[in-house]
């Protein structure tokens, strides 16, 4: 059902060249390596404990600033840090091989050349830590999977017979396809499309200009956490859109731990599966929420794009299927992905977040669209494809430090929004629609 979002509106294509991205390269696995710990600081709990319980400013957490001062004293010469942002916020020893980005802090952004070793990490409330190396948001993400499944039975297993029951199932098939050959027989009522086509498809579509994607190691990966999630929930199986959300997890996790972040996205407790639903009710009720929210936050923008017929379906679909990464960059991606794994223990979902950005994105460039149409000799249908053409390709062409704006603001409306998205939940199960 959704190839009519992705034909429309072009979702599965670039639509402006990713010139910047969140990547690994080859020499991933020595930047992920764990870094040594400090010794003697074995009863306190590590900065990726810390990250990993909540949505709060370790920026201002004078005991990291105090630690961190320590235990890179001796190594402060092999990093170049941006006026100490990066050097006096983390309490873990970098190793003296690791080399960082010199772009200046006030030019950095989204767009700009990204080789792979750095990223820019949302862990908290307030600014990201700017040109971070990778392997934190590889320990980040891993460390907030591994508290919050600690009481539960892993995936691992699951995973790998997962992929096990898929090539069995695979390879029944094969065989029964032969017998009809043999047989001249041919099963009419079978799926136009199976699973495993529909991935094939959509593969060399998902992050074209990666790097990490290019290559035969990270489309397969890719593809078996795809298989083993259409394995898993037989129900929803395979959507488009979630290739996206496999290859940010695919970035920094390894196969195990990026299908525990998987489930933990698409089940509970973020519950994006229902955005995939056969029957689109979930994907039309966030569309819904992220009307309200705008018309709640800013009426006149909402009025604004109602007035020229602009409706949100038209611009959020990849937002909402992709985590923004059909329309932006991985690095952007990536910061929203930062929020939704690494506070795991905050009671939010996928959608509500995503709504949250969205309308953060549309509050951000209130001005820009409000001016446009302001003349009243503009004909309508020149003003709505203008409005339309601005929403889907201009912001991902903003520079850093307002897409860095846009993030930490959603970050730090999280709660209040989260609130609103439930009240329009509430008014939608009530009126027994997907509008409020």
């Amino acid at each position: 059902m959704y190839d009519i979002y992705f034909q429309c509106f072009d979702l599965n294509l670039p639509h402006a060249p990713h010139k910047g991205c969140c990547t690994t390269d080859k020499n991933d696995d020595a930047k992920m390596t764990t870094p040594t710990k400090k010794k003697n600081n074995n009863k306190k709990k590590n900065f990726f404990e810390r990250a990993a319980s909540g949505v709060n400013s370790l920026l201002l957490d004078s005991s990291i600033r105090s630690r961190a001062s320590r235990e890179l004293s001796n190594v402060k010469n092999n990093i170049y840090s941006r006026g100490n942002k990066f050097v006096h916020s983390l309490p873990i020893k970098i190793p003296s091989s690791l080399s960082f980005s010199r772009t200046s802090a006030s030019t950095v952004g989204f767009n700009e050349k990204d080789d792979g070793s750095t990223c820019d990490l949302q862990v908290g409330e307030g600014k990201p830590y700017l040109d971070s190396p990778a392997f934190l948001r590889t320990q980040l993400w891993e460390s907030a999977m591994k508290k919050y499944y600690e009481n539960t039975t892993s995936t691992t297993n699951t995973y790998e017979s997962l992929l096990s029951q898929r090539r069995e199932g695979e390879e029944q098939e094969q065989e029964e396809e032969e017998e009809e050959a043999k047989t001249g027989k041919d099963d009419c009522d079978k799926e136009e499309e199976d699973s495993k086509t529909l991935i094939e498809r959509d593969l060399r579509r998902t992050f074209p200009h990666h790097p990490s994607f290019k290559s035969a190691k990270g489309i397969n990966k890719m593809r078996r956490l795809l298989l083993a999630y259409s394995e898993y929930d037989r129900s929803v199986g395979y959507c488009q859109g979630m290739p996206f959300i496999v290859g940010i997890l695919a970035l920094y996790m390894n196969e195990s731990d990026a299908f525990q972040a998987l489930l933990f996205i698409l089940q509970k407790p973020r519950h994006a599966r229902e955005i995939y639903g056969e029957d689109g009710v979930g994907l039309k009720r966030t569309f819904a929420k992220l009307d309200g929210l705008l018309r709640r936050e800013n009426e006149r923008l909402f009025a604004h794009l109602q007035n020229f017929k602009v409706d949100s379906m038209m611009y959020a679909s990849g937002w909402i299927l992709t985590c923004f990464a059909s329309d932006f960059t991985s690095r952007f991606s990536c910061r929203v992905m930062d929020v939704i794994v690494a506070n795991a223990n905050v009671d939010f979902t996928y959608a509500d977040f995503i709504t949250n950005v969205a309308v953060s994105i549309l509050n951000e460039a209130t001005e820009e669209l409000l001016a446009i149409g302001r003349d009243e000799n503009d004909e309508k249908e020149l003003v709505f494809e203008e409005l339309l053409h601005y929403i889907r390709y201009e912001p991902q062409r903003w520079d850093g430090e307002r897409l860095n704006r846009v993030v930490t603001i959603a970050v730090h409306s999280l709660s209040e929004r989260s609130k609103i998205c439930k009240e329009l939940d509430c008014a939608m199960d009530a009126a027994g629609g997907t509008s409020v």
